[in-house]
């Protein structure tokens, strides 16, 4: 029977192949988006959950207040780590990160470019579930100047040649050697790491300095341990080294300090919520949202609800060409079921094709939406279970839920009535086909809109003026390699008649949390007279270099020898301190 059904309903869509075809596109382009949506949001809703413990893994976060300023980052103090692990029963392992930042690396003659470089505690791959390929776990990362580079980047340096026991120099600097090369961390992590270097290797990270926060610090508690009565435990001990800090830098208590409105504490945050919730500063990558999957996978089902009730149309539209053969077979004593069963295999049969074609398309597309969402998806993840099951069972329910109103609605004609053509026919008026086209237009408008609502924030964003001129701008990255050569690059690069300005900097003018830094007003360390900063160190020309418009007082001079202890400030920071021009001191925190 089943084969009978499937054979009339290949016959009819070859019979209307204008009504077939529309339809089939319609299904394919709804099918079609859902699939891409889908891989978007099963790999934005896989991220970290590989680790062998991702479940009890928990990065601690800080959470602090001075003044009008707070400072949410997901860094800790170095010393924090390794006194939880050794004092707060329930840490199963800890393990600290922190980024290298631009590195410049040396093997033998050729140096590379590298921003996914990590410090990290020898304990790592107790965290995080990094598959070594060579090397020994237990020690790869034990001794200073160790260090573990992916499959790609060991290739990358030495080829087909033994990676092993060779030798990096980081920075113009400081040597490490290799002791072991891990696969490639996947792509679904909320970090990306191509090099690790030994945390023993910085003497900052055995510093007991409370003030910096500068080390992401993740830890795995033991089974059945309450991360919450570990944030409090956490929280108290930071608290009674970090009073020590305040009574240092800001002549003052922790009670005071609290009592003035200010705050810090730590929490633990679960690794498998970084990606989508969490919006700190000093994030080791950008992080995506939860709202994003919301989103996405509300348009997806939006748009094939659009192709279904577009079949449905379609096919209730065309009931009076087949009105004939629907009365031919109630006459010759086919029932109602079994023209419903009829119609929906018509449908079903179109889904069908048309999760062939989107799959295909899908294939196609990747590139292009690879490029798109920044994902690198593979044919691998297109013809894989995990994708074609859900797909598949996808294009099976649309092409039920598609044909399940038009088998209903044309099974449902009296066949005399509709051989005679006698007191019948088609009704004028229909709630149902009339609510379903109100529907389609209102979420098409819907759609419409807000693309054209992101169209101009994202307008809005990249011509927006910051304050300073991005136009015909051209940076150079690592400069502080040419050590006492700067100056003369700079005579050079002014001798082309293409260049009017050059400026060295650390930093773009652009807010960044990395130079963050305590300033105090006047000489008197207070909490009250402290603001918290982004410190730039630039050179004389850094101001004409970028169009920035000074308000009072003047820009730095090379003919004045104080200016090497003068500052500039900007409005913001002016009015924390009532006027511009108020002399201030800076004190690293």
């Amino acid at each position: 029977m089943l084969r009978h059904y499937l054979m009339v309903a290949w016959r009819n869509l070859l019979k209307y192949k204008l009504i077939s075809f529309l339809n089939l596109t319609g299904l394919t382009v709804g099918i079609l988006s859902f699939c891409l949506i889908f891989l978007f949001v099963r790999d934005e809703l896989s991220y970290d959950t590989y680790h062998h413990a991702a479940d009890r893994t928990y990065r601690i976060n800080f959470y602090g207040k001075l003044g009008e300023q707070t400072a949410h980052t997901a860094q800790t103090a170095a010393p924090a780590g390794p006194l939880f692990k050794e004092q707060l029963p329930g840490v199963e392992a800890m393990c600290r990160l922190t980024p290298n930042g631009r590195s410049v690396l040396q093997v033998d003659d050729e140096s590379f470019h590298e921003t996914n470089v990590l410090f990290a505690d020898s304990s790592l791959l107790e965290v995080f579930n990094f598959t070594l390929l060579k090397g020994n776990p237990a020690t790869a990362l034990k001794a200073p100047g160790s260090a573990i580079l992916s499959a790609s980047t060991a290739k990358k340096y030495f080829g087909d040649e033994e990676a092993l026991g060779r030798s990096l120099k980081l920075d113009n600097d400081k040597l490490y050697t290799v002791n072991a090369v891990m696969k490639d961390i996947p792509s679904n992590t909320h970090f990306k790491a191509d090099i690790f270097l030994s945390m023993s290797s910085l003497e900052d990270s055995r510093a007991d300095n409370w003030g910096n926060t500068n080390y992401q610090t993740y830890l795995v508690l033991e089974k059945g341990i309450d991360p919450a009565q570990i944030s409090k435990s956490a929280t108290e001990l930071f608290i009674k080294n970090f009073s020590l800090v305040l009574k240092q830098y800001l002549n003052t208590t922790w009670e005071e300090f609290s009592k003035s409105g200010n705050y810090a504490r730590l929490e633990l945050f679960p690794l498998l919520k970084i990606h989508l919730e969490s919006n700190m500063e000093d994030e080791l990558d950008v992080n995506s949202h939860i709202r994003y999957v919301y989103i996405f996978s509300i348009v997806g089902l939006l748009v094939l609800a659009l192709a279904c009730i577009n079949f449905i149309n379609l096919t209730t539209a065309r009931a009076s060409i087949r009105m004939k053969e629907i009365g031919v077979r109630k006459t010759i004593g086919a029932r109602r079921s079994n023209l419903a069963l009829q119609f929906l295999a018509e449908s079903l049969v179109m889904g069908l094709a048309a999760w062939l074609f989107a799959v295909c398309c899908t294939y196609l597309l990747l590139p292009l939406f690879n490029q798109l969402s920044g994902k690198a998806f593979t044919p691998k993840d297109i013809f894989s279970f995990q994708f074609l099951l859900p797909s598949f069972t996808t294009g099976v329910i649309t092409g039920l839920v598609s044909g399940l109103y038009p088998a209903l609605f044309l099974s449902s004609f009296n066949p005399i009535a509709v051989l005679k053509r006698v007191g019948f026919s088609l009704p004028s008026k229909s709630y149902i086909r009339s609510g379903l086209v109100i529907f389609q237009f209102f979420i098409t408008s819907v759609l419409l809109v807000s693309a054209l609502v992101i169209y101009q924030q994202q307008k809005f964003i990249r011509h927006k003026n910051l304050g300073f001129n991005r136009e015909q701008v051209i940076t150079i990255n690592d400069g502080y390699l040419l050590g006492q050569n700067l100056a003369a690059f700079k005579e050079k690069a002014l001798q082309l008649p293409q260049v009017k300005s050059v400026s060295a900097t650390n930093l773009l003018p652009v807010d960044d949390d990395r130079n963050n830094t305590s300033i105090i007003r006047g000489r008197v360390s207070s909490q009250e007279n402290t603001v918290l900063t982004n410190n730039f160190w630039v050179d004389a020309d850094y101001v004409k270099t970028f169009g920035i418009t000074i308000l009072e007082g003047r820009d730095f001079s090379k003919e004045f020898a104080t200016d090497s202890n003068a500052v500039l400030v900007n409005e913001t920071l002016a009015r924390s301190f009532g006027y511009p021009g108020k002399q201030v001191a800076g004190q690293e925190m």
